[in-house]
């Protein structure tokens, strides 16, 4: 076998273990197979972990938290407004309150 169709092989299997994993825990909440699936180490750890049976628990149930937490976590907040995005809608306005000013006394010259 050549080197490039070896290659192609190695590929083809990471691919099929990778979706031999999600067929299995597809159930699993939108947020935790995100956070897997946006981490290249995490997925790769993940599915070896799910091969070697290190969790025979991989279920939708074994995922949901403990208890609820009340309110939302700090990571998932909307940001607020902060000192420059105030100041910066502030300089905006003025500038065009100043405009218009200026085109009132101008048209009643």
């Amino acid at each position: 076998m050549g080197y490039y169709n070896r290659l192609d092989v190695e590929a083809q299997a990471e691919i099929d273990r990778i979706v031999a994993w999600y067929g299995s825990n597809k159930d699993l909440p939108d947020y935790v197979l995100n956070h897997i699936l946006s981490s290249k180490q995490l997925l790769e750890d993940v599915v070896t972990l799910w091969e070697n049976g290190g969790s025979k628990d991989f279920t939708a149930e074994a995922a949901k938290p403990a208890r609820k937490v009340k309110g939302r976590r700090a990571t998932y907040r909307k940001p607020r407004f902060e000192l420059t995005t105030v100041m910066a809608i502030s300089i905006v306005v003025s500038i065009w309150a100043l405009a218009l000013i200026g085109a009132v006394l101008l048209a009643g010259v």
